[in-house]
């Protein structure tokens, strides 16, 4: 048959020939090379006692291979060996591997069952991703890493077992197992990876151990039918947007030693009350308490509301992460607006300074420009008006004797010598 081997002993490349489905490759081969049979149209192959490592791209995109033993002599699985053998449907693993490497069987779509060894410690990067007729997976005790993407869009995935062992579940791990039901974190990890369960959508029940300490970004979000879950004491971080488009979650269970969080109306606050991580399950009519001066990343993105009503004057927005949603308030009168000095007034001066180009800001930018320039003139923000005044749009012969007006009354006479300067030079109608 066509296999070309070094005089190491490695198989460096294998020649498929017409018409041949089956490889068994020779007796006394020590390693199956990088990429040797990438691409070939083989359905099955025999690996002799002989092998102890299969190399990077092995079997890479081998779409016709159908099922392969590796024999118990095999200690080293290198990335990507059986990466998009797109019909592999099993596979048996050797006790001898201690880690599944990145890409190991990423794409392997038609895949339904895999055996984990006991002696394996880390499972990588990316490597079970888009299996997607994986129904069940055990991790075995000694794993103590879940890398990212790990397993990833497994869409069939009804169950995991996660052992006390893992200390660490990476950013997406289990993202888009839309199957999976209900899951258990060990005590032992101590990170919830970004993402590492977003989009699990038939997830109902969440328990996680006392021992993990971080909950990252959008670990949960988009699980549609979690309904509860329960924050043990060791968890100190709860990133932004962990339950983000969780429609039906309604009750966030601390533990009676929690020293990090509150949760009360809905919303998710820490201990303090002096930051709004975010609102899961609001009532219609949002309060925010004056204590609050801080609005975590994404915190409004989730929940359902008609309006906001904001009592601390000197509310930290975190405005790049929540603009959308400030400005689509706005423009849908969804918050109370402070009249005079008001932080919202400096807030859209300091985004039209920047001439920012949203529509959703232009929109209500115009509907609220006669709040927004008086709230100028009160704090004679002479940058602005010289920004709007030059942008010729806003100023009109219909409201600048206003404008004159309101600066008079308010003892802003350097404001008034610049729009009556702009009255007699101008009185352009662009509305």
């Amino acid at each position: 048959m066509g296999f070309v081997i070094t005089n190491t002993n490695e198989l460096f490349t294998y020649r498929n020939e017409s018409g041949v489905t089956k490889a068994v490759i020779p007796d006394g081969v020590v390693t199956l090379g990088n990429n040797s049979f990438s691409g070939t149209t083989i359905e099955s192959v025999t690996i002799p006692d002989s092998v102890v490592k299969i190399g990077f791209n092995t079997f890479f995109d081998c779409e016709k291979l159908l099922s392969v033993t590796i024999p118990d002599s095999v200690t080293e699985l290198d990335s990507s060996a059986f990466y998009m053998c797109l019909n592999l449907k099993s596979v048996r693993l050797p006790d001898g591997i201690k880690i599944i490497n990145s890409n190991t069987f990423g794409y392997c779509k038609k895949l339904e069952s895999i055996n984990i060894p006991e002696g394996v410690t880390e499972i990588g990067n990316n490597a079970f991703e888009k299996c997607e007729s994986l129904t069940s997976i055990i991790i075995p005790e000694g794993v103590t890493k879940i890398g990212n993407d790990a397993f990833s869009e497994c869409k069939k995935l009804k169950s995991v077992t996660i052992p006390n062992s893992v200390r660490e579940i990476g950013t997406f791990a289990f993202m888009s197992c839309h199957e999976l039901e209900s899951v258990s974190i060990p005590s032992n990890v101590r990170k919830i990876g970004e993402a590492a369960f977003a989009y699990c959508e038939k997830l109902t029940s969440v328990e996680i151990s006392n021992g993990v300490q971080r909950i990252d970004n959008g670990a949960f979000s988009e699980c549609k039918n979690l309904k509860n879950i329960y924050i043990p004491n060791s968890v100190k971080k709860i990133g932004s947007g962990v339950f983000n488009g969780c429609e039906k979650l309604e009750n966030i269970e601390l533990s009676e030693k929690n020293r990090y969080f509150s949760f009360a109306g809905g919303i998710l606050y820490d201990k303090s009350l002096t930051k709004l991580i975010e609102a899961v399950s609001p009532p219609e009519i949002i309060v925010i308490p004056d204590s609050v001066t801080e609005l975590d990343e994404d915190a409004l993105t989730s929940c359902k509301y008609e309006k906001i009503v904001i009592r601390n004057n000197e509310l930290d927005w975190n405005y790049h992460y929540n603009i959308n949603e400030i400005f689509n308030m706005i423009v849908n009168d969804e918050f109370v607006y402070f009249d005079g000095d008001s932080y919202f007034g400096r807030f859209l001066c300091d985004f039209f300074c920047r001439d920012y180009e949203s529509e959703n800001f232009k929109a209500c930018f115009k509907k609220n420009f006669a709040n927004i320039f008086n709230d100028a003139i009160n704090a004679e923000n002479t940058v602005f008006i010289n920004k709007v005044i030059k942008s010729k749009k806003y100023l009109t012969k219909s409201n600048i004797d206003k404008f004159i007006e309101y600066a008079s009354l308010k003892n802003k006479s350097e404001i008034s010598e610049i729009l009556i300067a702009y009255k007699n030079e101008h009185y352009v109608d662009r509305f």
